[in-house]
């Protein structure tokens, strides 16, 4: 599993086979991720989220 807020973070994860989790934070811009296409397994506001999602 990958989190992270960029785009290429939730790619790479995902070419790799692992699960991808988009935080919003840090680098994250919106239009960036709309020009991706590429989708997480999962997006949170905030890593203080991610345990009652994993």
């Amino acid at each position: 599993m990958e989190i992270g807020d960029a785009p290429i973070d939730i790619g790479g994860a995902r070419a790799c086979g692992m699960r991808g989790i988009r935080v919003r934070t840090g680098k994250y811009r919106e239009e960036a991720v709309r020009q991706s296409g590429i989708t997480p397994d999962l997006a949170s506001g905030s890593l203080a989220d991610l345990p009652r999602h994993l």
